[in-house]
């Protein structure tokens, strides 16, 4: 994804106390999103990649970094809430989850790793939990800086704003969820409003993700022309990516943000940063 940034002429550096602020990290770059929920807007937008002098350094030097150069993270808000982009995830039913045992279930799909910490979310669409790793010079860093800072997993956001789409919409046919990240994507399946399969996986080129996809239609039997099938994240609707994958999944539609918070970014599909503009709805 390319550098974005859009401010709208409603922001007031000197009113953050009332905003939501959201930003999201990984390996390659952080992005940012600021709500306004008094006018029920998103009033600034911004993802930068990162150089490659920064990309080599540590996720503490990172974080470190990008507070320095990001002067407007340093504010007071009203929320603070941190995404860590990651596929070292592990959902757990709620009727099988105890805090105290997050290592054990975390242990079932990952190898744990002494510099990261272990934290969770609950889905309440869902009836369980997501738990993941989060390095912790990251979580030092933050908690240190801002108490209440929230944290989450775009695993976490993903599923809750695809089954909220899924209810709000009444699909009756197969709802099929697709985010695209740099190398890696996330997939949900939600059939009747609920979550029948979420994965996720890493890729190198579009044909890889086409054949885990159709993979996926085939092990669950699900039509490919009578499902609903949307997609977000870092892909362009004129891109050799794209019209290569809708070879294969016709009728492929990129996702819309609720109405209920207004989008005001023409310059920027709302399906680009679709998890982080989300995750203000997830408190």
């Amino acid at each position: 994804m390319k550098n974005l940034s859009s401010f709208s002429k409603k922001f007031n550096i000197n009113k953050t106390s009332i905003y939501i602020l959201s930003l999201q990290l990984d390996k390659n770059g952080y992005s940012y999103i600021i709500v306004d929920p008094i006018l029920k807007r998103y009033i600034a937008i911004k993802h930068v990649n990162f150089e490659q002098n920064i990309a080599s350094k540590s996720f503490g030097d990172k974080i470190k970094e990008i507070f320095l150069n990001e002067n407007i993270l340093n504010k007071n808000y009203k929320t603070f809430n941190f995404c860590f982009l990651s596929q070292k995830n592990t959902l757990v039913p709620t009727s099988l989850f105890d805090n105290k045992n997050l290592k054990s279930y975390f242990e079932f799909n990952h190898i744990p790793d002494n510099s990261e910490e272990l934290r969770f979310n609950f889905l309440k669409n869902t009836e369980a939990y997501n738990i993941f790793a989060v390095p912790t010079e990251i979580t030092t860093f933050l908690i240190n800086r801002i108490p209440k800072i929230k944290f989450y997993n775009q695993a976490s956001i993903f599923i809750e704003s695809t089954i909220d789409k899924a209810k709000i919409d009444k699909l009756k046919t197969p709802f099929v969820r697709i985010n695209i990240n740099i190398d890696f994507f996330d997939i949900a399946i939600i059939i009747s409003e609920k979550l029948i399969l979420y994965n996720t996986f890493s890729y190198k080129n579009e044909n890889d993700i086409i054949y885990f996809i159709l993979n996926i239609f085939e092990k669950l039997n699900l039509p490919v022309d009578g499902s609903y099938i949307s997609i977000s994240g870092d892909i362009e609707a004129r891109s050799d990516f794209f019209i290569k994958i809708n070879n294969f999944v016709k009728n492929i539609k990129f996702s819309n943000l609720k109405k209920e918070t207004e989008y005001i970014f023409n310059n920027i599909p709302e399906h680009f940063l679709y998890n982080i503009s989300n995750l203000h709805l997830c408190e």
